[in-house]
């Protein structure tokens, strides 16, 4: 051990905010590489706000908008009338202002509905710009969905369907986002139960945990909610006024930033002074001058009460704490007056980080609260920082419907965790999936070789291509090991991994008859437990490769497991029989086509392929299951895609690809190793030779994209 490493994360300082994937992600293979590969000690906990500016809307909203379903059994003109004067309201306030079309229309007017909504779309359709301002966008597409809505409303009011309630929930669904801040606005002094906050609260904070155990984010190893803290921060604040850092103003205290920065003991907006090229960072955060405050850099320790808010009492009378404060707060009652790790998102490090930094220097009377801050860089989809807020996000729940939390972690590995991250599906299939595929295939060479003793020699003779492999796996270690100490550059280390991969897999497949048993396995088991390490599989000391990523069901019997096998082999069996007793002449081309059927159409739904050897004797490899050829899923032959039946990976049928590229990457990734001069391949990814029956099949599908390039270049 190392000693032990407090570490702080305010990562789920809004626990309704999901677009921070990579944040949590990064964070978590931070944490295991010190303590898995380091050893430290680590000491994980995690900040939750849940008293927060938007989580009061959020539960405001949620409230009164319910509250307004409720009073309505069927579709009504009042219901209509009401959600348009909302609308008409809030495209006035919000939109009008800024898209001049609007600005002459009445949505109070029925009529004008269709020249309202011709805008909207107009200017949505046209916001593509990187010029026009995001959340403008937003609230534009929030308004054109509540319009067509009501117009949808009112053209069913007269029918059958306007008597079921779920006419008036489809209204209210559809204008949420401008019925919310509305009916926020128009009872804003009306106090509500303070359980929904908590309700709220508790419900996202449920979700969140369930989210990061899906991406195998490990829990924190301590938990603090700000509700929870109240007294003591009441007594930080308290103490923070003692030393002269805090004067009262209405009701409200705030942190008095110009006698901090001119006492000669402390330094303000230090953090923001280190680190103000780095891009994603809040330099731009507009700082009300209110009467309240002495300085427009001031911030508010305690916020006194306003109407309908929740509100606990203090010595300034009923109010609640700031957002800055509740981090400092709670994690002073963990750590004391020092840490050595506080984590976050780029967007915290101002203003939130450099406040909390700031009141909590103040507090403590020191200059080094914190050792070092840790702030993963924002991930970015068509250019736009990821956010709820700019409805550009895409929930764990959709993410994980398109990849695995294996793959999200593997792309998430392959860039800095401090740099900019643009997410794609390009992205996603030439970098994560292509390099999950190159170490499948690699862990499933080493063990078919490991079953096959003719091979797999455990100890033959220590010669000059097993010294050169050791001394490349030595190479291997002490660049991993550089790159981890430096920042835990992932990428860097990921690097180290895959360059082995590859130097392992051309001694594998090197003419030699024999490899060095103990020496692959050791770098299997090696390049595994790295991995492991990073969080891409379940830790076995003994296993080379990892787990499945597919969700496996429980409690399965043996006899469930072999069955299929068991099938498999009973019906080839029976065949074999059969054509043997019929005494056919073409008796040898049948079995040739039944052993060709069972290594294409019935091992690999099972998980097996056969790969075909000079020698004769076939391959045996472990590989993730695939659908039989008779589903709607590519027939596999050989590991591979049958050409008469496109992957994923394959390029679909386009006239503009060239037939001398369409096997090669990006429009087949991850399929084969080597090609022959019209770019039809030879190998597949591991340099295997492909079968004579699956290259026949790669030269029909050549010949078929031929003609239709042909027929392209033609036509133009």
């Amino acid at each position: 051990m190392q000693g032990e490493l407090g570490c702080l994360t305010s990562t789920v300082h809004r626990l309704k905010r999901f677009g921070g994937t990579r944040n949590y992600i990064s964070q978590d293979v931070i944490r295991r590489v010190l303590a898995d590969y380091f050893n430290y000690d680590v000491h994980y906990v995690m900040n939750i706000t849940d008293i927060d500016d938007k989580i009061i809307s959020r539960t405001r909203e949620s409230f009164f908008v319910e509250r307004l379903s409720s009073q309505y059994s069927q579709l009504t003109q009042e219901l209509i009338t009401e959600t348009s004067l909302f609308l008409r309201d809030f495209v006035s306030s919000q939109l009008a202002p800024s898209i001049p079309e609007l600005s002459h229309l009445d949505l109070g007017d029925t009529t004008s509905r269709p020249q309202v909504l011709e805008a909207l779309n107009n200017f949505v359709a046209a916001s593509s710009a990187p010029m026009v301002d995001a959340k403008l966008i937003m609230n534009a597409s929030s308004a054109k969905r509540c319009l067509e809505a009501l117009i949808m409303s009112q053209a069913c009011l007269n029918s059958p369907a306007a008597s079921d309630k779920a006419a008036v929930e489809e209204l209210i669904k559809e204008s949420r986002d401008i019925l919310g801040p509305m009916l926020n606005l128009k009872f804003n002094e009306e106090t509500i139960d303070s359980a929904q906050y908590t309700k709220t609260a508790t419900i996202w904070e449920a979700r969140f945990f369930r989210d990061m155990s899906r991406l195998n984010v490990l829990p924190p190893d301590t938990v603090t909610r700000a509700s929870e803290y109240v007294s003591e921060i009441i007594g930080f604040v308290q103490g923070i006024m003692k030393k002269g850092y805090a004067y009262t103003s209405n009701g409200s205290v705030y942190f008095d930033t110009q006698a901090f920065a001119q006492s000669g003991e402390h330094q303000y907006n230090k953090l923001l002074t280190a680190n103000r090229t780095r891009e994603g960072i809040n330099q731009d955060v507009v700082r009300a001058h209110s009467p309240d405050k002495k300085a427009a850099a001031d911030f508010a320790l305690w916020k006194a009460t306003k109407p309908g808010e929740p509100s606990w009492p203090s010595p300034w009378g009923g109010g609640r704490p700031g957002w800055h404060i509740e981090c400092s707060a709670m994690a002073s009652s963990i750590f004391g007056d020092h840490m050595h790790i506080h984590s976050g998102g780029v967007d915290l490090l101002f203003p939130h980080h450099t406040n909390e930094l700031a009141q909590s220097e103040a507090y403590h009377g020191c200059n080094d609260w914190v050792d070092c801050f840790i702030h993963i860089g924002h991930l970015h989809i068509d250019g736009l920082k990821m956010s709820k807020s700019l409805k550009n996000f895409i929930s764990i729940e959709d993410l994980l419907k398109s990849y695995t939390a294996r793959q999200l972690r593997l792309a998430f590995l392959l860039r800095p965790w401090d740099s900019r991250l643009d997410f794609s599906d390009a992205i996603m299939k030439q970098e994560a999936l292509a390099l999950e595929t190159s170490l499948n295939n690699f862990f499933a060479h080493i063990s078919s070789l490991m079953l096959d003793d003719a091979t797999f020699k455990i100890g033959p003779q220590f010669g000059a291509d097993e010294r050169d492999l050791r001394a490349k796996f030595d190479d291997a270690r002490a660049l991993f090991r550089k790159a981890l100490s430096d920042s835990v550059n992932t990428s860097a280390a990921m690097n180290a991994i895959r360059t082995l991969v590859s130097q392992t897999s051309a001694y594998m497949n090197r003419p030699s008859s024999t490899v060095d048993g103990l020496l692959i396995r050791g770098i299997g088991r090696w390049i595994t437990q790295m991995l492991e390490m990073f969080g891409l599989g379940n830790h076995d000391e003994s296993r080379v490769g990892w787990d499945s990523d597919s969700t496996q069901q429980s409690g399965s019997s043996d006899m469930d497991v072999l069955l299929p096998y068991l099938q498999a082999m009973s019906s080839f069996r029976d065949d074999v029989r059969r054509i043997s007793k019929s005494k056919s002449p073409s008796m040898a081309k049948e079995l040739l086509t039944l052993c060709d059927r069972i290594r294409e159409d019935v091992l690999p739904p099972l998980g097996v392929q056969l790969s075909d050897r000079a020698d004769g004797a076939a391959l045996i490899k472990c590989i993730p299951p695939r659908l039989p050829s008779d589903s709607k899923a590519p027939k596999v032959t050989d590991g591979l895609a049958d050409p008469s039946h496109p992957t994923q990976n394959d390029p679909p049928e386009n006239s503009e690809v060239h037939p001398h590229n369409m096997f090669k990457p990006p429009y087949a990734t991850g399929l084969y190793g080597t090609w022959d001069d019209q770019g039809i391949p030879l190998t597949d990814a591991e340099g295997l030779d492909l079968s004579k029956n699956l290259r026949k099949k790669l030269q029909k599908r050549w010949k078929h994209q031929m003609d239709i390039y042909s027929q392209n270049q033609g036509s133009t």
